[in-house]
């Protein structure tokens, strides 16, 4: 790896060797340059991330006071702990914000393939979207997505990065 300084800031060590010019750069010229035409087939290039906060959910309080929220919202919390417990409870939070992030592409951003970094995300994804596929066939991927995004919601403000949702969820479904 060259440790010339980069020819474009001239002030940091040119480090990554850009594709589009041959020459080695820095990192935050690399980042500050790179545009999805020049650079999609670059390892550095990471297209533009998605605001899951954005997607609609159902409210506390509609949840709070419609029963009819209850039924699907329980059977997603509760295909969330049978994964669990396959992996004999050794799955943490960030695992499920994951697959439900995997989730809400599927139904509200309808990705038609979806990508996954490791096995128990395929794993959770897989159990979890064919319980909510063989259940809540009467709901439209904008509910569905409602639904998932609630939980996500929920499972974002319980975690401190270990299994604070996991276990919750354990002792209510139970």
């Amino acid at each position: 790896m060259p440790r010339a300084i980069c020819p474009l800031c001239n002030s940091r060590k040119g480090k990554r060797e850009c594709i589009v010019s041959d020459i080695y750069i820095c990192s935050i010229c690399c980042g500050e340059t790179r545009t999805k035409e020049k650079c999609s087939g670059c390892s550095y290039y990471m297209g533009p991330g998605r605001k899951y906060s954005d997607v609609p959910c159902f409210s506390v309080e509609r949840m709070a006071n419609d029963d009819s929220l209850l039924s699907p919202a329980n059977l997603i919390e509760s295909s969330i702990c049978e994964f669990d417990d396959i992996e004999n409870r050794n799955i943490r939070d960030d695992i499920i914000i994951k697959i439900l992030e995997l989730l809400m592409d599927k139904y509200y951003f309808k990705d038609k393939d979806i990508i996954f970094k490791g096995g128990l995300e395929e794993k959770g994804f897989t159990l979890i979207d064919k319980n909510i596929t063989d259940e809540l066939k009467n709901l439209s991927g904008e509910e569905i997505s409602k639904f998932i995004m609630t939980i996500y919601r929920s499972v974002r403000r319980r975690t401190n990065g270990r299994r604070e949702f996991l276990d919750f969820i354990h002792d209510y479904i139970l």
